[in-house]
């Protein structure tokens, strides 16, 4: 059951990194068009320049969930290579509970910070549009991505309890 799960999830968050990378994509060619019409006809695309900074932080947040599951992450192993596969598993689990618990703290700050935006009304600076849903969607992704992270701690947690073997085709190690 774990390790379908373990698919989906990878299959969802190469979707949800896809997406956001389109909208990189697009955004990327939006600059160049507000670059493009600046240089030209001296008439820039205020919507490129207003919210540029909210977009770029949705895309890149659509791709943390990918990122935790792939465990594409610093890891300092030479302590567990040292002491055997059963502590160096152990070490894995406990390290994936600690960034868990990170990205559950970040996910909530970027909630409350979201919230703060919506309950203060604030806007983008030229054109007047509501920053707060962007904020939202940064928070969401973050959310998947803790729910992501959530995941590969229950599934290196299960592998202390079986015989040491290596991670599934789809994880780092």
């Amino acid at each position: 059951m774990l390790a379908r799960a373990e698919v989906a999830a990878l299959r969802a968050a190469q979707v949800l990194a896809v997406l956001g990378l389109l909208v990189l994509i697009g955004f990327a060619g939006a600059t160049l068009l507000d670059g493009l019409l600046r240089s030209v006809a001296n008439h820039p695309i205020e919507l490129v320049d207003d919210i540029g900074s909210y977009v770029v932080a949705g895309a890149v947040a659509a791709c943390f969930p990918l990122a935790q599951l792939r465990h594409a992450n610093i890891t300092i192993e030479i302590l567990g290579i040292a002491l055997g596969p059963r502590v160096r598993q152990a070490l894995r689990a406990f390290a994936a509970v600690l960034v868990a618990a990170t990205m559950v703290a970040i996910a909530r700050q970027l909630v409350i910070y979201a919230a703060h935006e919506a309950s203060g009304g604030d806007t983008s600076v030229m054109l007047g549009i509501p920053t707060s849903p962007f904020w939202y969607v940064v928070a969401a992704m973050f959310v998947i991505a803790a729910a992501a992270q959530l995941l590969v701690a229950v599934l290196e947690l299960a592998r202390c309890r079986g015989p040491a073997r290596p991670m599934s085709q789809f994880g780092a190690h």
